[in-house]
């Protein structure tokens, strides 16, 4: 019984689309023009997005040099004492890497490296 039921559906379907012939080409056309569309423009937004992110990570720096934070120094405690400590971060103030010009010399000479740009920023 299971064949019957298909066959009825496949004669059915067959004779609409026997009938309107243009209707038919009109339908598949119009399929087949947006399944294109879909396929293009998502081929356009992967496009877009790798060149954005290309675009974006190339002018950011990958890896930055900077100077050490400052530290608090904590005096030593005398011998046979205990000590209890609560220690606040120090407050950090903009600085500079006074032998700039020797980091770079030494960061070039690097292989993995392509390019070193010192910035001046502050």
């Amino acid at each position: 019984m299971s064949d019957n039921g298909m066959w009825i559906e496949w004669t059915i379907a067959l004779r609409l689309l026997r009938e309107g012939r243009s209707q038919s080409v009109l339908i598949l056309i119009g399929i087949g023009v947006g399944v294109a569309v879909i396929v293009f423009i998502t081929a356009l937004i992967g496009g877009l997005q790798a060149n954005i992110i290309d675009r974006t990570l190339g002018t950011q720096a990958h890896v930055r040099v900077e100077p050490p934070d400052e530290a608090n120094r904590i005096a030593r405690a005398p011998a046979g004492t205990l000590q209890l400590l609560h220690e606040d971060r120090r407050a950090q103030r903009l600085r500079s890497i006074n032998n700039w010009r020797q980091v770079q010399a030494v960061l070039d000479g690097l292989d993995g490296i392509d390019a070193v740009s010192p910035v001046v920023s502050g």
